[in-house]
């Protein structure tokens, strides 16, 4: 048996993915994504996977003023965006009984010492009091730091 080496195995990888990529011709998806752009924003990129394999495109611009496209392999920020995925989930945990909206936040995160008055409703609506452990930047250029990132969070 022939061994093979890591560029032989990172080669064989990018040959799987141009095939994967050029056989998932998905034309209403790019149709999808280009009425994104023309309905006014700047740029898109998508990537579905379903039943139908793995789709990934583009349209618009990276930046204003400039022709390139969105990569489709590009990173991306998602900051606050987090906050409703976070939100979608723990409802779905409602719905299977596996959390109270009125049970006491400390119950599921013992380890964040919170107060037993704080709900996983008042995290959901924004009506905890909790601090933004990332800080707080004012207008007037005054700074409040967070808590320090640990790499464990």
């Amino acid at each position: 048996m022939e061994k093979k080496t890591t560029e032989d195995i990172s080669l064989s990888e990018n040959r799987k993915e141009k095939r994967s990529a050029a056989g998932q011709d998905r034309p209403e998806l790019q149709k999808a994504v280009q009425e994104i752009v023309d309905s006014g924003f700047l740029g898109v990129q998508l990537r579905v996977h379903d039943e139908q394999g793995e789709w990934v495109g583009s349209a618009g611009v990276s930046r204003l003023g400039e022709a390139a496209k969105p990569p489709t392999n590009g990173h991306f920020r998602i900051g606050s965006n987090t906050k409703t995925f976070t939100a979608t989930v723990v409802l779905q945990l409602v719905a299977e009984g596996r959390i109270g909206v009125d049970d006491p936040v400390v119950d599921y995160l013992p380890a964040f010492g919170l107060d037993r008055r704080i709900t996983v409703r008042m995290l959901l609506q924004h009506t905890s009091g909790v601090f933004n452990y990332t800080g707080e930047y004012y207008e007037d250029g005054t700074v409040v730091p967070g808590i320090p990132w640990q790499g464990q969070e």
